[in-house]
């Protein structure tokens, strides 16, 4: 089993039903014109993790809880 093999066995195993239904349009997208960025951004769009994930640190960022890039940077 290769590696990319292994890792979606694992996250097909942790979800109920693996099943997504992506709107025809996104699909023509990705598959007519090979934009596979479309496909990410609606999947993200439609994660409730992920738009809790950006909600807290916009939330953070406005109350001024955040660290300057230059801070952070290598």
């Amino acid at each position: 089993m290769s590696a990319r093999q292994g890792i979606h066995a694992d996250l097909v195993s942790t979800v109920k039903d693996p099943t997504i239904a992506i709107p025809l349009r996104i699909l023509k997208m990705v598959l007519i014109h090979g934009d596979i960025e479309e496909l990410e951004d609606w999947l993200l769009l439609h994660n409730p993790e992920f738009i809790a994930r950006m909600r807290r640190a916009r939330e953070n960022d406005l109350a001024g809880r955040s660290i300057a890039w230059e801070q952070v940077k290598p």
